[in-house]
């Protein structure tokens, strides 16, 4: 009778490959996925400074426009264009971050114009100080248009802050919503893994009791055929020793 024998290694081998796959992969998504939120968030980060850079550039201009105007000093000059360089520069990053986002466009754009009319009110005021037109110049100060512009570039500030902060939020929830994903799924992979494990050993053991059972089943057929050895052998030797007396009393009648 044959024994059933299934080498473990072929069993064993491919289920841990298996295992380890669907984890690694479960983790490579997590990590994808993860990642790409977490630059988003940087990204968010980085555009709400450079939204603040920009509204202290424009206080910055101010105050050295107005102490130009105040003073007739043209020290106050240097950080007025200095900070319209730096205001100019930190457009350009959100003008930057918004080419690959265009549904902040709206808010972007009243944002830019905002400041771009602001520019070019201080840049009015200068130049009517420059030509000596104070006239003019009252009137434009008296109307308080770079008051009201400078409130409504802290308000589209704010707006646009504040869909940041959101949208840091929802990063952040999404990237908790993967790692818990990635538990879920790795924990489940463990389960089944284990369970796999579980059958296979159960399997493993039924074999052996079965093997067990045929080799006991193989030494009862064994001891049976010695046995009938032992019998066959024992009567073959009466049998002979019968032919060899019956030979000898046949020589004796003989002689």
């Amino acid at each position: 009778m044959k024994f059933i024998h299934r080498p473990r290694f072929y069993i064993s081998f491919p289920l841990a490959m298996l295992v380890i796959t669907v984890l690694i992969g479960i983790s490579e998504l997590s990590y994808r996925s993860s990642r790409l939120a977490l630059a988003d968030m940087a990204d968010l980060v980085r555009v709400r400074q450079s939204i603040q850079d920009t509204l202290r550039h424009v206080l910055d201009a101010e105050a050295g426009q107005r102490g130009y105007l105040l003073t007739g000093d043209s020290i106050y000059l240097v950080p007025y264009r200095e900070a319209i360089i730096r205001l100019q520069k930190d457009n350009g990053i959100l003008r930057q971050w918004l080419h690959a986002r265009p549904y902040q466009i709206t808010q972007a754009h009243e944002f830019f114009s905002r400041i771009e009319r602001k520019q070019l009110e201080m840049e009015v005021a200068l130049r009517l100080y420059d030509s000596g037109n104070h006239v003019a110049l009252r009137s434009v100060m008296d109307t308080k248009v770079g008051l009201q512009q400078m409130e409504g570039i802290r308000q589209v500030a704010d707006s646009m802050a504040a869909g940041f902060i959101e949208g840091a939020q929802v990063g952040e929830q999404q990237v908790r919503r993967t790692l818990m994903m990635s538990r879920v799924a790795i924990a489940m992979v463990s389960l089944l893994g284990l369970f796999g494990i579980y059958l296979y050993l159960a399997r493993e053991a039924s074999l052996h009791t079965l093997n067990q059972k045929q080799q006991r089943l193989l030494e009862q057929e064994r001891d049976q055929l010695e046995e009938q050895v032992r019998r066959r052998t024992s009567r073959l030797g009466q049998l002979a020793t019968y032919l060899q007396n019956v030979r000898e009393d046949e020589r004796a009648r003989l002689a």
